[in-house]
């Protein structure tokens, strides 16, 4: 008794107020010892003294992680991380230690308070963590500690009365009880918040600011208490200690404020990083490089060739009035709208209000980064972002999620739509003028950029977009109402008559001073142009690039020997019949044909691994020499070869293609293919960028200076492609290219992936090889495709290297030289790449894993902790859609194993989502209250509601065989049944048949016009939904679950008894049995009706043939007996999958 302190009293007395406070402080610090003692400890509830060494222990377990200078710290199995302990941080640190230290020597009853201070002590060096107020007040409530605890002797004073001795007993216990109260809940909010609500929620967060105001208070009233009870002499210590708490109190907030300036700025910069990451990820190009290249391409901006729209009405009154968000410049092929849209882009940068964002985008045709639909978004969502730096949090809320991939999904278009639409709704943007330029050449994606500007154009007015084209109808009908404010460059013809004349005088000067023309000579050269110009600005500027190589003396002989007739068609034609006609015709006819077909533009080194007619003894000065007499078509900048305008394209690939292609487009196909592999069989190797070590990551790589893979870049990414383009429809061809292909990859292919990976394009390498496979290894007329001396075959050396890459896709991404190392070692013993390169396998492993002889069965894995309730096959069973337990869609890319979308149909469910034959839409069964709703999963968006289909019980929601019609049996009150049918496209009811009460299931025909209905009692009845009529019934009360065939013919049946049966669907005359290890709970034909997949209660999924009912493999998919799981098979009828109701989602492959 005599060792109970007032602070042990204060300490009791508030449990007793508030007990659940008081527990969890002490469950935190009991944890935290169970954490770092063992054994483990508690803190006790009744015995002090023992509480008190229990608490001693935390305080030193406080100070060992200031004196480790510990950064990172574990607590209740939460890593919190705080800053490095440098600067002002370090001085915070050092006061904690030799306060805490001496407090806990000196304060023994205090240490209630100082254990949990020297827990959050430490954590104060990242002040941006803690709260405003509990900081203030837990600095001053620290730093008073020693003073506050010199109070308890004071009540030992002879002088004090036994009244007054009690009085400020109570009144010091009180405020003790105020200071630990105040400590606890600093302390446990700060912790709660570190670890994700961990804790009860016993904190009251309001008025924290009083309650700091309050210990102030109560401090200031007991100390003139006893001030007043006791003599100077005997209250000389407190006075001194009060003074030595001032000093503390600033010596520590003066560190606090410099440490959290530096914190600050160290965020400040992190956040700027992180954004710029975002931005760097979000961009295809630069929009602003990408004009100020076309305008150099093209000679420059003059400004005299645009400022004519600087007053045209139609443009000015787009600029000014609110009901005009859109301006549609429209024209031919060389009529000068991009070099227009340049000069309106540099006018409204002069012009416009600070507050007033400008986003431009340029398209080209001929460059894949620059030529799609998703490309214009991103450059446009890029250069707002850049212009308003704050709007980039609704690209970063997305972003710091997903990472980069975000931009790269199946999905990306849907995610950017609704950046665009954050971004334009944001406050912060007040006005916005949006440019796109050569909407003709979006070649991926123009129906939907096009609805995009209608649909933002008419929702935003305080969004101004101008766009340029082509006169194409098909942009007009897309446009629609929206792209009825025109401005046609024909239909203004004098001012873009007057702009050519500009631009003529323009070149002109720059002719003669270039060739130093004399004055005779430039007045002639001007005369022609003018005259033969037909207001055409592309045609001007490429007369005079060829004008540029003539000698001054011969111009005029020029211009009447060999005439540049008018048009740009005519002028293409002559220009070509020239170069055709030069003693490097031939070659010039290739590297244009290359040129015209490439994905993007190529650089001058990678172009003599494209083009066979350029030997290895081509060096850069002939190849720019080779570019330079092909000028009318290619510009050179910054080494990379490009077709000088789309019209140019226009004309090569249409009016001059027997020229170009006079053995056909495929033959430039192969051409390309061939000399690709040809290079990159020259140049791969085993680490051909000398990384050495094998864990070296991607990330890490520096490409060196001379980098041996610039010349073979192109090759190594889109070989495939060009080696598709070319053999699609001659299959002797196709013979000839399989064996170029397995030689290929029976000796560098593990090069090749080494190679892919270091150039970041592993993704889309896996792509193009599984493309490769399915087409090299279908079925041709006269049986599988056979090389001519290939052991083993063209197609398992492609399926082996498909399964090889994908399986291993991820690792050999991040670090190249595991294509060596884990690829190589964990791949089956009997492997086909495995055995071609057991000489590259790592020597340094002596013993090596033991690894199955084949491939498994089982593909994939995809994981969620939600678990999967159904799951459907979309696009082209490119990904997978699983409604999970949760109540939740959600979208798998299986090339990447990632999620790549998730959302919410509607409220809670109680029944599986149903998802149709081609997947994209699914059916979801809301509560009983809502009606059904069906669902596009690429748009994650509801299309229709089911007319009076509240109340549904989930009874066999199906999808008809053609998508026209959606079915349920559907109770009546609990008296009858009905099977009702649906309009999939207007949700209007169309078909109610009733039905025997106890019928569970159905199955509908191929042709939609027939059902099977399972009666629990019954059996099968089978009926033509056209006249209601019974066709035939099977009395069988032992059916569990039903399927009918892809075509028609049969019924299969899985039964309690375990056995399956196979009936004709006609007659139902029973034509097959056979037996399986339990009931049978799911049934489902293969899309081609030849096999048929089981599964059992007892959890095996068996794969049966149509043709002799043979088993052909059992896939152990660990189904619980009982779990709810579903199954279905991909499109081509090779894998199937299953949702097995646990965090699991299995892919095998069942061929």
């Amino acid at each position: 008794a005599e060792d109970v302190s007032v602070w042990d009293k204060a300490y009791d007395s508030l449990w007793e107020e508030n007990q659940p406070l008081v527990e969890e402080y002490e469950q935190l610090l009991s944890r935290i010892l169970r954490d770092t003692c063992n054994p483990p400890t508690e803190i006790p509830r009744h015995d002090i003294v023992a509480r008190r060494a229990k608490l001693k222990r935390v305080t030193e377990l406080g100070l060992k992680h200031m004196e480790t200078k510990q950064i990172r710290t574990t607590v209740l199995g939460h890593e919190i991380v705080v800053q490095d302990v440098v600067g002002q941080v370090a001085g915070v640190v050092a006061w904690g230690e030799d306060y805490i230290k001496d407090a806990a020597k000196d304060l023994p009853y205090a240490s209630i308070v100082v254990a949990g201070v020297s827990l959050f002590l430490p954590l104060l060096k990242n002040p941006s963590v803690v709260e405003e107020a509990s900081r203030v007040g837990f600095t001053y409530v620290t730093s008073q500690m020693r003073y506050y605890a010199a109070m308890e002797p004071l009540l030992l004073a002879e002088e004090l009365g036994d009244d007054l001795r009690e009085d400020l007993e109570k009144r010091l216990k009180d405020l003790y009880k105020v200071i630990i109260d105040f400590q606890i809940q600093t302390i446990l909010r700060f912790y709660r918040s570190r670890t994700k609500n961990y804790f009860r929620g016993t904190v009251n967060y309001d008025e924290w600011d009083t309650k700091s105001a309050a210990i102030q208070d109560k401090d200031k009233e007991l100390y003139s208490k006893f001030e007043q009870a006791m003599r100077v002499s005997t209250f000389q210590g407190v006075m001194e200690a009060a003074k030595q708490a001032a000093k503390s109190r600033e010596a520590l907030e003066s560190l606090i404020a410099a440490m959290q300036r530096q914190t600050e700025e160290k965020e400040e910069k992190e956040e700027q990083k992180k954004n710029q990451e975002c931005l760097v990820a979000l961009r295809t190009t630069i929009p602003r490089k990408d004009k100020r290249r076309i305008e150099g391409d093209k000679g420059g901006l003059l400004h005299e060739s645009y400022c004519w729209i600087l007053e045209n009405a139609d443009f000015n009154r787009w600029r000014t009035e609110e009901n005009r968000p859109l301006l549609w410049i429209k024209g031919d092929p060389g009529k000068g709208k991009t070099m227009l849209m340049c000069g309106v882009a540099n006018e409204l940068t002069k012009v416009k209000p600070k507050s007033t964002a400008l986003s431009f985008f340029f398209c080209q045709a001929t460059d894949s980064r620059i030529n799609s639909a998703t490309s214009v978004l991103r450059g446009l969502l890029y250069m707002l972002v850049e212009e308003r730096p704050e709007l980039i949090e609704h690209v970063r809320s997305r972003y710091d999620e997903e990472g980069k991939k975000l931009f790269e999904d199946i999905n990306v278009w849907g995610t950017l739509c609704d950046i665009i639409d954050d971004i334009l709704n944001d406050p912060r943007l007040p006005r916005a003028f949006i440019l796109i330029d050569a909407l003709d050449e979006c070649t991926v994606g123009l129906a939907s950029l096009l609805e995009l500007i209608a649909e933002k154009s008419s929702t935003y007015s305080h969004v101004k977009w101008l766009v340029s084209s082509r006169n194409w109808d098909s942009i007009a009908k897309d446009l629609g109402d929206a792209g009825n404010s025109r401005l046609s460059l024909e239909l203004n013809e004098l001012s873009i008559s007057a702009a050519v004349q500009a631009f003529i005088r323009a070149k002109s000067d720059w002719l003669s001073t270039r060739n130093r023309y004399k004055p005779e000579v430039k007045a002639a050269v001007q005369d022609y142009l003018a005259a033969n110009a037909n207001d055409t600005f592309l045609w001007v500027a490429l007369v005079c690039q060829e004008l540029a190589s003539v000698p001054g003396r011969k111009v005029q002989q020029r211009l009447t020997t060999v005439a540049f007739p008018p048009g740009l068609d005519a002028l293409y034609e002559q220009l070509i019949k020239n170069l055709i006609a030069s003693d490097d015709g031939e070659e010039c006819k290739a590297v244009l044909a290359v040129v015209c077909v490439v994905y993007r533009p190529v650089t001058l080194r990678e172009m003599p691994s494209l083009v066979s007619m350029l030997s290895d003894a081509v060096d850069e000065e002939d190849l720019i020499e080779m570019i330079e007499l092909c000028r009318s078509f290619l510009t050179l900048r910054e080494h990379t070869v490009s077709l000088i305008h789309q019209s140019a394209k226009d004309y090569l690939m249409e009016k001059a293609f027997d020229t170009i292609f006079p053995l056909g487009m495929t033959n430039v196909h192969r051409d390309i293919f061939s000399t690709s592999l040809e290079s990159m069989n020259q140049t791969l190797k085993r680490d051909i960028y000398n990384l050495q070590h094998p864990g070296f990551e991607n990330i890490n790589v520096l490409r060196p200076a001379d980098d041996p893979l610039v010349p073979v870049e192109y090759a190594c990414v889109f070989w495939i492609e060009h080696l598709l383009c070319a053999i699609r429809d001659d299959h002797e061809k196709k013979l000839q290219a399989g064996d170029l292909v397995d030689k290929f990859l029976g000796t560098k292919y593990l090069y090749w992936l080494e190679a892919v990976s270091l150039l970041n394009s592993i993704p889309e390498a896996v792509d193009s090889l599984l493309e490769l496979r399915d087409f090299l290894c279908e079925k041709a007329v006269g049986g599988p495709l056979q090389l001519q001396e290939a052991t083993p075959s063209l197609e398992h050396r492609l399926q082996d290297a498909c399964r090889f890459a994908s399986d291993y896709s991820s690792v050999i991404a991040k670090a190249p030289l595991q294509v060596y190392v884990s690829a190589l070692i964990f791949s089956p013993s009997s492997s086909i790449t495995r055995l071609s390169f057991a000489s590259e396998e790592p020597q340094w492993i002596i013993r090596k894993p033991s690894v199955p002889e084949q491939w498994s069965a089982s593909l994939q894995v995809l994981y969620d902790r939600s678990g999967s309730r159904s799951v459907g096959w979309l696009r082209h069973s490119t990904q997978l859609g699983c409604y999970t337990c949760d109540d939740r869609v959600k979208i798998w890319e299986l090339k990447t194993g990632r999620r790549i979308s998730t959302f919410q149909m509607s409220e809670s469910a109680d029944s599986p989502v149903t998802w149709c034959n081609d997947g994209r839409y699914a059916i979801s069964l809301a509560n009983p209250d809502l009606p059904v709703e069906i669902w596009d999963s690429i748009t994650n968006r509801c299309l229709v509601k089911l007319e009076d289909s509240q109340g549904l019980t989930g009874l066999s929601l199906q999808w008809s065989p053609n998508m026209r019609l959606i079915a349920s049996l559907v109770a009546v009150e609990f008296e009858s049944l009905n099977f009702v049918a649906w309009d999939s496209v207007t949700g209007k009811r169309l078909l109610i048949t009733p039905c025997e009460l106890n019928q569970e299931a159905f199955a509908w025909s191929p042709c939609s016009a027939k059902i099977a209905l399972l009666g629990a009692l019954r059996g099968i009845d089978i009926y033509n939904l056209v006249d209601d009529e019974l066709l035939a019934s099977l009395h069988d009360s032992s059916i569990a679950s039903l399927a009918w065939s892809g075509d028609g013919s049969c019924i299969a049946t899985g039964h309690w008894s375990t056995e399956i049966k196979i009936w004709d669907a006609t007659s139902l005359q029973l034509t097959a049995t056979r037996y399986s290890d339990g009931p049978m709970r799911r049934l489902a034909w293969s899309p081609d009706s030849s096999r048929l997949a089981t599964g059992s209660q007892a959890g095996a999924i068996q794969v049966w043939s149509r043709e002799d009912f043979a088993c052909l493999c059992v896939l152990n998919a660990a189904i619980d007996e009982f779990m709810e799981y579903s199954m279905a098979w991909s499109s081509d009828g090779n894998r199937l999958t299953v949702c097995c109701g646990d965090e699991t989602i299995k892919i095998w492959d069942t061929t």
